[in-house]
């Protein structure tokens, strides 16, 4: 959006990051964000296939599972810039829906 919402983005936590993009992605009910950073997990490798393969109960167990433990598995350094890029990269994408700066309060 702007270069100053990005600066001020680069510039948080990485929880913080990961609150505002989780909550973002929930209040849109954007289930591809969500998914997508599942992928970047360590132990979701088998479950990077396309979800048409997957029965639908399964589908739901695996995301079950992995939000369940997605605070632990995210926290490598190595998994955790690579999410850190992406949470940046969802909050500045839909800046316009919702921003997390205080300069510019934005719809909530």
């Amino acid at each position: 959006m702007t270069a100053e919402y990005r600066t001020f983005l680069e510039q948080q936590s990485l929880p913080a990051l990961r609150d505002w993009a989780l909550d973002l992605a929930r209040d849109r009910k954007d289930i591809g964000f969500l998914w997508d950073l599942v992928k970047q997990l360590p132990d979701t490798h088998e479950a990077n296939q396309d979800w048409a393969v997957l029965d639908p109960i399964d589908a739901v167990k695996e995301l079950l599972h992995l939000t369940t433990h997605f605070r632990e598995e995210a926290a490598s350094p190595e998994v955790g810039e690579l999410l850190r890029f992406r949470y940046i990269e969802y909050l500045d994408d839909h800046a316009a829906d919702r921003r997390y700066d205080s300069a510019a309060p934005g719809p909530r």
